[in-house]
């Protein structure tokens, strides 16, 4: 399957510039972002084997000993994209906005594959391309939820990079799914993009989540929590801008529908253990235990 690439007009840019969003890295919000956020997101979104031939390919160019023009005309596109995208740290909220940088820098890596450097290097380009391929294909069909592997995988890419990265809408099939069959599983509390699924499916009795003790103090008196239930959230729930469902970073989730797509169960102990854990100090984020995918 073929997916379109979609690059942000430079109208929609020129306006995310001016007006700036709230934006998230590992666990932390602030409105305006970070000048190496990009480079952390390269990091951690593209497959090691396309890191190790970049590397690769730096090496080869600087070794070659070219003229300062020529360097300049195979680096110097997706590095001047780069430095202007992340100069303007005010739309640090999706990977998106570097892919012109990226799909340049792809072009680079063809250097890794010339006669006329060592063969050990060039079968080592053949192993990344290789890799890239396997690594591609493990997280198949959740390829828009792809991290590395030194990221921890796409299980672990909420922690890293927030909502934006994770795409929960294209496992809704996979959850229709999972519903069907679990049928005994009822579902007491989930996000609102759910509510048409558990509709579908005839799984009505289902109300919002409750906010924490870290959310909004007007929200929380109206509906306060964590109380027991099962819960239906997107992995990336626990980090909301407001701390509103913080209390989920101090469980772990009951089943992994989807890398995107995780399933609480809170009991009266867990509750009463999670509010004595909040009074204590911070959580530890939930993204690095192993979730339960044992059925119910």
């Amino acid at each position: 399957m073929v997916t379109p690439l979609v690059i942000p007009s430079r109208q929609f840019l020129r306006r995310d510039f001016e007006i700036g969003f709230p934006a998230y890295l590992r666990g932390e919000w602030t409105h305006g972002g970070w000048w190496y956020y990009y480079l952390y997101a390269c990091a951690v979104r593209e497959p090691i084997g396309i890191l190790v031939l970049w590397l690769l390919a730096a090496g080869v160019l600087l070794r070659a000993r070219l003229s300062a023009d020529t360097c300049l005309l195979i680096a110097g596109g997706p590095l001047a994209l780069l430095a202007v995208i992340s100069i303007h740290d005010s739309i640090n909220i999706n990977y998106r906005y570097v892919i012109p940088a990226v799909m340049m820098a792809y072009l680079m890596t063809g250097l890794c594959f010339q006669e006329e450097i060592p063969r050990v290097l060039r079968w080592l380009a053949i192993c990344c391309v290789a890799s890239v391929a396997v690594s591609s294909l493990r997280v198949f069909p959740h390829n828009e939820t792809y991290f590395n592997e030194l990221a921890g995988g796409p299980g672990a890419g909420h922690f890293h990079l927030g909502a934006d990265h994770m795409a929960a809408t294209q496992d809704l099939p996979f959850l229709r799914r999972w519903l069907r069959d679990h049928p005994d599983v009822q579902i007491d509390a989930c996000l609102p993009l759910f509510l048409p699924v558990l509709e579908e499916e005839r799984r009505s009795r289902v109300t919002s989540l409750p906010i924490g003790p870290t959310g909004p103090p007007a929200w929380y008196a109206r509906d306060p929590g964590p109380r027991p239930g099962t819960y239906l959230v997107t992995a990336d729930t626990q980090y909301s801008p407001d701390a509103s469902y913080a209390y989920l970073q101090f469980v772990s989730p009951r089943w992994q529908v989807t890398p995107t797509i995780w399933i609480y169960v809170l009991t009266e102990e867990d509750c009463r253990s999670i509010l004595e854990q909040m009074r204590i100090g911070p959580a530890v984020p939930s993204c690095m235990r192993a979730p339960r995918l044992t059925p119910p």
